[in-house]
């Protein structure tokens, strides 16, 4: 018989005594991973950790993996040794901001920086959403630290993204929260001074947001700003991108996108995907994508109608994350073919449809930032027929597989023109009404809900007129199918491998395919100006990379929370 006392040890448990409060509330054991638990890491919420730092943060259970090669160790240690910033081509107006930051974050910048070199070498710069704007970006960053953060965010979020690393997602997530943090300081003293910083930030994490309340709020608050900055905003670093972009930056951005497609061009974007389908064999290194593309478009299409904003949007989510990383994966690859831009042009046209298609959605597929996306490939497209003696694809595929994009990049044309007027009558009408910026604020802030953000920004829609213009009806059978511009091509005026895409005066669309309306790849369109980021589709739990969170601009290795 056992003596009293001398049986087997009962086996200790141990306690998570500083968990999050999620965790306790699901009654989970948490892993009090700082600053955010693998649980709500998993489950795509915020925790609270990054609200109520524990007195003593622990440390991440594994390092953050930014995929540090030998080489970018080296330039790292040479760019904190002498200064000198390791990317002359992006002409920053100051790089003396990032000697500051640690050598995570400068592996962070040292990998957006290295995105923008390939793509620019490869001259993809102008066919993607948003890389043309990473100098202007570093710039407005320079004394904001809250848009170091956004920027930070962004690149750890793709890195997440392509390793699948919880703790990178944490990295991003950390930012994200400070650089919302930072934001609404910034907006509470907003003035002509820190226009473009706020402007960017907002920018920056509409982009990255992953829940309907949050992008909305995002939205009205770019909208906002664009309208306080009227009477300076020619001079704002960000003033190319926004006359090229003028939907997106528009207060109708939240009405739906400027294009009025009927019903069927979700429709007709899914059968063109297939189109492409069936000429790209099931070995081409491109059909794996265009299958998760193809199989996107369907179920969008089929659920469409069945669920709420909030829902659609988060089922966008692949999308938005495609629209941004492919063109980087596709550069990363040196699949640059015309298969692989056809794929592109596409993508984007996909994105204009489901914006046309649900207005409800405010734009939420950012199909307004590919339209001089798809010009500039269609353009390129154009050269490389031209120049190319054995083209990828033949001159009548090329027509067929680009028709829908050069259709919907016509018809934007046409409804931006007819919008051009009435926008400018309503800006004088709000300049007129609005009283002097430095009385107010453009952004206020309630306790509204960014999803998983607390402390949220929320930005009260603009004052502008409750009724919307009328855009021209259009339907795809008014337009006969247009003969091949690839036919209709002369000798390439400008250099292939400068930064931008050549606009030859003779490499434009033959007016006859568009009846009663003139086109031209010139310039002519005030949605264009001639002076001008990676594995696909993410799918389950890759889409937590998109979720917003919460950074510091010296992160060291661990989490640490800038006094509040």
């Amino acid at each position: 018989m056992t003596p009293h006392g001398t049986g087997p040890t009962r086996k200790s448990h141990t306690k998570s005594r500083k968990g999050c409060r999620t965790c306790k509330r699901r009654h989970i054991r948490c892993d009090e991973t700082f600053p955010q638990c693998k649980n709500c890491t998993k489950h795509n919420c915020r925790c609270d950790y990054m609200d109520h730092p524990p007195e003593e943060a622990p440390r991440t259970l594994e390092e953050p993996n930014l995929l540090w090669t030998p080489r970018i160790e080296s330039d790292i240690e040479t760019w904190q040794r002498t200064g000198i910033f390791p990317f002359p081509e992006m002409n920053l107006q100051s790089s003396q901001h990032f000697r500051s930051l640690s050598p995570i974050d400068l592996r962070l910048i040292h990998h957006l920086s290295s995105i923008y070199k390939d793509m620019r070498l490869a001259d993809f710069v102008q066919c993607t959403l948003w890389v043309q704007q990473i100098p202007s970006f570093f710039d407005a960053a320079f004394g904001y630290d809250f848009v170091m953060s956004s920027i930070l965010a962004l690149s750890a979020t793709h890195i997440a993204w392509m390793t699948n690393s919880v703790e990178t997602k944490n990295l991003a997530y950390f930012h994200r929260g400070v650089a919302l943090k930072g934001l609404q300081g910034a907006i509470g003293n907003f003035s002509r001074v820190n226009s473009d910083a706020v402007l960017a930030a907002s920018i920056l994490l509409s982009w990255q947001v992953s829940d309907w309340g949050g992008w909305t709020s995002l939205m009205h608050g770019i909208s906002t700003v664009i309208n306080s900055m009227s009477s300076w905003k020619h001079i704002s670093r960000f003033s190319i991108y926004i006359e090229d972009h003028p939907a997106f930056f528009s207060p109708h951005s939240m009405q739906g996108t400027s294009i009025s497609f009927d019903d069927e061009s979700l429709f007709l974007a899914n059968n063109s995907l297939h189109r492409l389908s069936a000429r790209l064999p099931n070995v081409h290194p491109l059909a794996q994508r265009l299958h998760e593309i193809l199989n996107f478009a369907q179920d969008f299409q089929s659920c469409s109608t069945s669920m709420q904003s909030s829902q659609l949007f988060e089922k966008l989510q692949p999308l938005r994350a495609r629209l941004f990383w492919m063109p980087v994966t596709l550069v990363k690859a040196n699949d640059m073919g015309s298969s692989a831009m056809v794929l592109l042009a596409q993508l984007y046209t996909l994105a204009l449809a489901i914006d046309s298609s649900i207005p409800e959605l405010s734009g939420a597929a950012l199909g307004s930032l590919t339209v001089h996306a798809i010009e500039q490939i269609d353009t390129k497209l154009r050269y490389n027929q031209a120049i190319t003696a054995r083209a990828e694809m033949s001159v009548s595929d090329l027509d067929e597989l680009m028709h829908l994009p050069r259709l919907t990049l016509a018809r934007h044309q046409i409804a931006a023109q007819s919008r051009l007027g009435q926008s400018r009558r309503e800006e004088t009408f709000v300049q007129s009404s609005t009283p002097p910026h430095s009385q107010h604020s453009p952004y206020s802030f309630q306790h509204s809900s960014m999803g998983s953000q607390p402390g949220t920004p929320d930005y009260p829609p603009p004052r502008y007129p409750s009724t919307p213009p009328m855009l021209p009806s259009h339907n795809f059978d008014d337009l006969s199918h247009p003969p091949s511009p690839f036919l209709h091509y002369g000798s390439p005026g400008s250099n292939p491998y400068s930064q931008s895409s050549p606009r030859p005066n003779s490499l434009s669309f033959d007016n006859r395919s568009l009846p009663g309306y003139e086109y031209s790849l010139r310039g002519d369109s005030p949605a264009y100006s001639p002076s001008s980021y990676s594995p696909g589709f993410i799918a389950n739990s890759d889409e937590e990379a998109w979720a917003f969170g919460g950074h510091s601009p010296t992160y060291p290795g661990e989490y640490v929370f800038p006094n509040s």
